[in-house]
């Protein structure tokens, strides 16, 4: 997970004190190594 600098500056001090995530410019799509069988969609 990560957040842009404006997410972060709009949480609550008490939130940003526990979230431990990088800090990004522009978010990109998280892809994943594998597949869990029966969570791909189209697949019945």
């Amino acid at each position: 997970m990560a957040v842009t600098p404006g997410y972060r500056e709009a949480l609550p001090q008490q939130v940003r004190a526990h979230l431990h995530c990088p800090v990004v410019d522009r978010l990109t799509p998280i892809t994943q190594k594998h597949t869990i069988e029966g969570l791909v969609m189209g697949e019945a």
